[in-house]
């Protein structure tokens, strides 16, 4: 656990050959506050490689990233790990107290090549779940980005570059080629998630018109839930291909743009017409001339601190998700039909409050207080939170040890989790 307020990072590993596993990195971000920097974990780098991560535990990270894994190193995996809470949102969800907006974090960013990620839980980013920056011949699998209290922006980004995987005498293009991204869900459950999966500089809006990405396969992967911005957008890339993927999600919102210029609203699978080349992509594709630069919802705000908070309705299916899951992680159920309407009704109130404001209000209410005594007050959000997920997580594993003999998987353990909030049995199922 951090303890030093100057502390840029809790691990750094460089070397070849290096396991880090069952450990708990805990950032310390509500006694310290945050922190400008890379990231909590740093592995990769120059003359590293061949490293692995596993069966570990990072939450409250105070810097841009819980993990992050550096290039030129080749061949890191990272397996069966569980990640909780990166930064504040553009909301102030996640927020510290007085924490200016521009701490937001993700949970993983990757720039190393030939990496594996799998199997991987990401509770809460206010960023990215895995930022990805180029990392050619990567496979990342079988993984759950989830925002259930505060705002993911993306889910699994192929948005940015790295240097060292410029394609040589192709102009601004950089390679992706060979990584792959199948089986993965991303669920906006409780908290919007901006963008699902971008692809394309300009869907982030930082203005670089010449970029192209190339090479990247994009299958079989799941978006749900009722709080879901946009989901597949396909813009300025090359050679891709993007097939057998599925929405099940409530799509709702529209994006910031630039100037007067406003994208078209949110939707399961767009592609910007005259801006992708050699690609394959499923038919449920909307091929679009709209305008799709910065498909982010959070008042064009750039990375200069600023203690302004976003402030804008929610629509109606986002705030019933807000609403619901709030009452399972707080109180263990679902609420009445009066109290959504009364808590739909406080979210779009003229302040526009936060769902970090909503909790405290659940925990200023004589059923938390009831329910969870040790607990005296709004003040203690984030440590109840940490105190409700780690007891979750904890049950679920030795339940599944017991009865399996092995962890669950990350979609086990996720669907297992709201099993526990409203105490229904456990649906224990063996690994396929």
């Amino acid at each position: 656990k951090a303890d030093n307020p100057e502390m840029t990072a809790t691990l750094v590993s460089r070397g070849k050959n290096q396991k880090i596993k069952n450990v708990i990195f805990h950032g310390n971000r509500y006694e310290l506050s945050p922190r400008r920097g890379d990231g909590m974990v740093h592995v990769g780098g120059k003359d590293s490689g061949d490293c692995e991560v596993k069966e570990c535990f990072f939450a409250y990270g105070r810097m841009g990233t819980l993990l992050k894994l550096d290039s030129p190193a080749k061949g890191i995996k990272v397996f069966d790990c569980i990640m909780f809470g990166g930064g504040g949102d553009c909301r102030g969800n996640g927020a510290a107290q007085g924490e200016p907006i521009s701490y937001w974090g993700d949970t993983m960013t990757c720039s190393a090549q030939q990496t594996h990620i799998k199997n991987n839980l990401m509770i809460d980013p206010s960023d990215v779940g895995i930022a990805i920056f180029c990392a050619p011949d990567s496979l990342i699998e079988e993984n759950v980005v989830a925002g259930v209290s505060r705002e993911p922006l993306g889910g699994f980004n192929m948005v940015d570059r790295a240097a060292p995987y410029k394609v040589p005498n192709a102009g601004e293009t950089y390679s992706y080629d060979g990584l792959v991204l199948r089986n993965n869900i991303v669920d906006a459950r409780g908290a919007k998630v901006h963008i699902a999966f971008p692809m394309g500089r300009q869907i982030w809006g930082f203005g670089e018109k010449n970029m192209i990405l190339r090479g990247a396969t994009v299958e079989n992967n799941l978006i749900t839930g009722k709080a879901m911005g946009y989901g597949f957008v396909v813009f300025q890339v090359d050679n891709f291909k993007v097939i057998n993927n599925k929405s099940t999600a409530v799509h709702s919102g529209v994006g910031d743009g630039t100037g007067n210029l406003t994208p078209p609203k949110a939707a399961a699978f767009y592609a910007v017409k005259d801006t992708y080349t050699n690609c394959t992509l499923q038919k449920e594709f909307v091929v679009s001339d709209g305008y799709f630069v910065r498909l982010l919802r959070n008042g064009k705000v750039e990375r200069k601190p600023t203690t302004k908070f976003c402030k804008y309705e929610y629509p109606r299916p986002e705030a019933e998700a807000v609403v619901e899951t709030a009452f399972v992680e707080m109180l263990g159920r679902n609420p009445s039909s009066a109290e959504l309407e009364k808590s739909i009704a406080y979210l779009n109130s003229p302040e526009k409050p936060s769902g970090d404001d909503f909790r405290r209000s659940i925990m200023n209410g004589p059923e938390f207080k009831k329910k969870f005594p040790q607990f005296k007050g709004e003040d203690e959000l984030h440590e109840f939170r940490y105190y409700r997920w780690i007891e979750a997580l904890d049950a679920i594993q030795n339940a599944y040890l017991k009865k399996t003999g092995v962890l669950p998987t990350a979609k086990q353990t996720y669907a297992e989790i709201w099993n526990y909030f409203t105490g229904k049995p456990l649906n224990i199922a063996k690994n396929k």
